[in-house]
């Protein structure tokens, strides 16, 4: 059986870089020594929150997205700013995509995605809202709608399929984990 050691990274070239991502071509050696080629896409670190209100209700936003060709119904978030925490940034992002100010985000881990050529880590927060937020939508970048549904109907959109952006539901579904567990202490 072959004792995984780790791949070695042997060069790396720049293929395009911009504000949104960069690529590079790796070109690494793996545990038998032999040499392989990878194009990675490097999306950077992002935040994303699903806000809660003291009604049990959550906000999502349905903006277009050009890579999935359609509407998507996604958490608000986004990139994390050189210098920004992550939390900072989920706090960044929920009040620049509705309007809404949150004072404590509970962290829920993060995730990663397509991990065989997507550089990417989003951390996941939940912000319990303490009332029922004034949504502000007024995005220069943006033109998305809000989208405020039960907490447990936005379980099953993302259980169903209704919620495709795979970071929205891992912290949909993570947050319903936390959201029961506390209710069974």
């Amino acid at each position: 059986m072959t004792k995984l050691t780790g791949w070695k990274t042997k060069k790396s070239k720049e293929i395009l870089t911009n504000k949104f991502l960069s690529i590079r071509e790796d070109t690494i050696i793996n545990e038998r020594g032999e040499e392989h080629q990878f194009v990675v896409t490097d999306l950077g670190t992002g935040s994303s929150v699903l806000p809660i209100d003291s009604e049990g209700y959550v906000y999502l936003v349905k903006q277009y997205r050009q890579g999935y060709g359609g509407y998507s119904i996604e958490t608000p978030g986004g990139k994390i700013d050189a210098g920004e925490t992550p939390e900072e940034a989920g706090k960044r992002e929920l009040f620049e995509e509705l309007g809404i100010k949150a004072e404590r985000l509970i962290p829920l881990s993060f995730t990663s995605g397509l991990t065989s050529n997507i550089a990417h880590r989003e951390y996941l927060f939940l912000a319990e809202l303490q009332e029922v937020p004034e949504i502000v939508l007024d995005s220069p970048e943006e033109v998305m709608e809000c989208i405020r549904v039960p907490f447990i109907e936005a379980v099953d959109m993302a259980y169903r399929g209704e919620i495709t952006m795979s970071i929205s539901a891992v912290l949909i579904l993570r947050a319903h984990v936390y959201i029961t567990s506390l209710m069974t202490e």
